[in-house]
């Protein structure tokens, strides 16, 4: 069988490499949910973050700085998670009554959420996943060819490396038309979670925050830079300045959670990730709150949130008030005269 070479003709392997470039970035969610469920059922029976096929994984505890499964991890609820294989049987679960903030969402392989709390199983892709995959089959391999990354040398080699360089590029580029902005902050709106054929989209949002939630279930505002522009650094101390809090619709919550260069949390002597609604912070005389945002402790630790020495912050706002958002006032970040 023949195997997957530059080509002498130039066009050809221009065009080949397009269809690679389409076919990674088409395939990384699955690949990367395929990775995720591999290590999330890796064993015969239920232990801390694993469970077999068919069966339910209950968090006893919330995420810290030793968690390394997926990248952002919430630390504001408690997840149960079943990887379902419904190829034999249907599989009915029951879901108890609950007095908090519960929501249940069904994810299939190529990370779309269903609609909370009706489970439903895409068994075959959509149409123009088919024509994508159909596309993807024929061109790059076609009859007689397979790619086998053993002969990646040369120029092959180095168009892959380029390929893989420039795609993140491309990625960053593409997630930029979905990007909205709340004050200082950025986040992913739709069609997040419900991506249609934004291929692109779906592949940098699995390399951001695999699983992240549609917007009426989250939004995921995202800040790196103080007011000034400046990059977030352990090397200074800031202010998180909180005219008011995050507006949401009833039994919605919020949080602000830091994460360093890796995107995992950030580990602390006080075991504190984020400032949440229920956090109990002080409150200015005017109503507003002020929020410590240091490596160091600060003599009151109250209002503190520990950072590292590159950090960026998350702001999770659960079943957001969209129309009150909009006239809402973000969180604002300045520095601390030293």
């Amino acid at each position: 069988m023949k195997r997957f070479a530059a080509s002498a003709d130039s066009e050809t392997d221009e065009n080949i490499w397009e269809t690679v470039e389409d076919a990674y970035v088409y395939a990384f969610p699955l690949v990367l949910m395929d990775a995720t469920e591999t290590s999330a059922t890796n064993t015969e029976e239920v232990v801390t973050e694993k469970a077999p096929v068919n069966q339910f994984i209950h968090s006893a505890a919330l995420a810290d700085a030793q968690f390394r499964t997926v990248v952002t991890p919430n630390v504001d609820t408690i997840y149960s998670q079943v990887w379902y294989d419904l190829s034999e049987e249907p599989m009915v679960y029951e879901l108890p009554e609950t007095d908090r903030f519960c929501k249940v969402l069904s994810m299939d392989p190529v990370t779309f959420f269903n609609k909370a709390n009706e489970l439903m199983v895409k068994n075959s892709p959509a149409a123009a996943d088919k024509e994508m995959l159909e596309k993807i089959a024929a061109v790059n391999i076609g009859p007689g060819m397979e790619f086998d990354t053993s002969v990646l040398t040369g120029d092959v080699a180095e168009n892959w490396k380029t390929m893989l360089t420039e795609i993140r590029l491309k990625l960053i580029k593409e997630g930029q038309k979905f990007s909205k902005k709340l004050g200082q902050w950025d986040y992913f709106g739709e069609p997040i979670g419900d991506f249609n054929t934004e291929y692109a989209y779906r592949a940098l949002v699995a390399l951001a925050g695999l699983g992240a939630n549609t917007v009426e279930v989250a939004l995921y505002p995202k800040i790196e830079q103080d007011a000034d522009g400046n990059p977030l650094t352990g090397e200074k101390s800031y202010l998180l300045h909180f005219e008011s809090y995050p507006q949401v619709l009833e039994g919605g919550f919020w949080s602000v959670t830091a994460y360093g260069d890796d995107d995992f949390l950030i580990d602390n002597p006080m075991d504190r990730y984020c400032i949440n609604n229920r956090s109990g912070l002080k409150m200015n005389d005017d109503g507003s709150v002020d929020v410590i945002l240091s490596e160091d402790a600060p003599e009151d630790t109250t209002n503190w949130l520990p950072v590292g020495d590159g950090f960026h912050l998350f702001m999770r706002i659960y079943t957001p008030d969209m129309d009150a958002l909009e006239t809402w006032t973000a969180p604002t970040i300045t520095e601390i005269d030293p």
